[in-house]
């Protein structure tokens, strides 16, 4: 008769438990297991006169990220995460033999859409900044 008590007590927590992460999850518009993706595009303008790499922190400077004076060239940034929202902002990089030469931070606003549950931002960077 105890084992029963535990066991009906235990299911009743457990069913308790279980509305109320559904509950909190229709509130908060997500879907269970449902994986969030935010997407950066960004276009990187040289509008010096020389050649500069131009990219985001935390990459490097190689040849492909080279842009000659007036042309611009794009890049995008994809992650996949869970409950953490995106980066609100980036960090451009330019960069000239060898060296960083110059860096900006810009603010970064997503637009979210809650049928793909997908971050989307687009932003130009001209250099110099």
């Amino acid at each position: 008769m105890r084992n029963q008590i535990k066991w009906r007590s235990a299911a009743k927590t457990t069913v308790a438990g279980l509305a109320a992460v559904l509950l909190i999850c229709i509130l908060s518009n997500c879907t269970p297991g449902a994986v969030d993706v935010w997407e950066l595009k960004i276009t990187f303008t040289n509008n010096s006169s020389e050649e500069v790499h131009l990219f985001g922190q935390g990459n490097n400077g190689g040849p492909g990220n080279k842009v000659q004076p007036g042309k611009s060239r794009s890049e995008s940034y994809r992650e996949i995460h869970r409950g953490n929202p995106p980066p609100e902002s980036f960090t451009a990089v330019a960069f000239k033999n060898g060296q960083v030469i110059s860096t900006r931070t810009y603010g970064v606003t997503y637009t979210y859409d809650h049928n793909h549950n997908n971050y989307y931002a687009e932003l130009s960077v001209s250099y110099p900044w």
